[in-house]
């Protein structure tokens, strides 16, 4: 067996683990942890320090990202309204000074 048929045979594995790991994890690049498979058991994990599984990496990434990413969006865009609330209130204000003062 040659090198090339080695890399391919690794490469047809890692692509499985990719379309099995798709719907579980948002994360492009999986291998399949060699520990995990001694007990028979298939868990998707991302390459990261040195082929290292850690799953709070996978917690930060699908669940705590877009919900930090939400509250982001929402403080700028409240930050936005509240700015154009305090325009437009500055220009009644001023409106209204104008008028008394042309009385």
């Amino acid at each position: 067996m040659t090198n090339l048929e080695l890399v391919n045979r690794k490469k047809k594995k890692i692509f499985e683990k990719i379309t099995f790991c798709k719907n579980e994890w948002r994360i492009r690049f999986y291998y399949y942890s060699e520990s995990l498979k001694k007990n028979k058991q298939t868990r998707c994990c991302c390459f990261f320090l040195n082929n290292l599984c850690f799953s709070y990496v996978f917690f930060l990434l699908n669940y705590l990202f877009p919900v930090i990413c939400l509250i982001l969006v929402v403080f700028v865009f409240s930050s936005i309204f509240n700015q154009m609330s305090w325009a437009l209130n500055a220009r009644n204000v001023g409106r209204k000074f104008l008028r008394e003062k042309k009385r």
